[in-house]
């Protein structure tokens, strides 16, 4: 039996044999999985084909990790953004600092780039990532331009762009693994140096599901509806990771990495030739 955990080295030495980190997994795993990927099965029928978003309920501004749910079926590199919502000009932002936890059991930090939100009111910004074992902190700072000395940001946009590289394998397939990817210490700052108040964040979710080879909805089996969503991420590809932030196609998420079942980040007609050879596929 194929899984679809194909062209990946080993972490064994990371997880087997380790009563804490099993223990560790199971306590941050959560039933997500087949939820969201219901949603790609409707999405197939005409629906959408993205993770249901919660918002925040406040008006004041609130950070939000984008997707809220990224699953993943193989050891994969992948983007999350951070977006600030709902800012007004009132606001008179010129600094953010935040810090993003994840379990470093399942992930690894691999880089992050300014998003283009800051940038777009003032070019001149300076982006700060400190990571650590278990999260990274990052601070934008928005410095003074000559008339007016600042433009202030109004809106919504993506803050920053963290890319994480997936480190652990499920011991057995279907089985999920996941951990949360949380915002704290949140800090927005106005130009008189004031703490600007803040909606609760929006935090995010990793989870790592092995399946059958091809099984890019997580539905036990690989049928026409797999062949059906690779069909619709055809053509679409990753980013660029040796130019951080580069953006990836606009069909690559969510499907696109679960379709890339060999694994070269992009989807083309050898996955759809994989998937094909193991149709009619079930488990167990």
């Amino acid at each position: 039996m194929e899984y679809s955990s194909i062209n990946h080295k080993s972490f064994d030495g990371q997880y087997n044999g380790s009563n804490k980190l099993e223990e560790r997994r199971k306590l941050k795993m959560k039933p997500s999985a087949k939820i969201v990927l219901s949603l790609f099965i409707i999405g197939l029928f005409g629906t959408s084909l993205t993770a249901k978003t919660i918002n925040a309920v406040s008006t004041d501004p609130y950070l939000e990790v984008k997707p809220n749910n990224y699953v993943a079926n193989k050891l994969v590199t992948f983007d999350i953004e951070v977006w600030l919502n709902d800012i007004t000009e009132e606001d008179r932002l010129i600094a953010v600092e935040f810090t993003l936890t994840f379990d470093d059991t399942l992930l690894q930090f691999m880089g992050a780039a300014e998003g283009p939100f800051l940038k777009g009111f003032n070019p001149n910004t300076y982006f700060v990532a400190v990571p650590n074992t278990d999260h990274v902190t990052v601070g934008i700072l928005m410095l003074p331009i000559n008339d007016p000395p600042y433009v202030f940001p109004e809106g919504s946009g993506s803050l920053a762009t963290i890319t994480f590289q997936g480190i652990s394998l499920p011991p057995e397939l279907y089985t999920p693994y996941g951990c949360d990817l949380a915002l704290e210490g949140i800090i927005l700052v106005d130009d008189s140096t004031n703490e600007i108040p803040y909606g609760s964040p929006v935090n995010g979710h990793y989870e790592i599901i092995l399946t059958l080879l091809g099984d890019v909805n997580f539905d036990s089996k690989v049928d026409i509806k797999d062949i059906a969503l690779a069909a619709w991420a055809f053509g679409a590809y990753g980013p660029d990771y040796a130019y951080p932030g580069s953006p990836p196609h606009p069909r690559w998420q969510p499907v696109g990495p679960l379709a890339d079942v060999n694994d070269d980040n992009k989807v083309d007609i050898r996955d759809i030739t994989m998937i094909a050879k193991n149709f009619g596929k079930t488990y167990p």
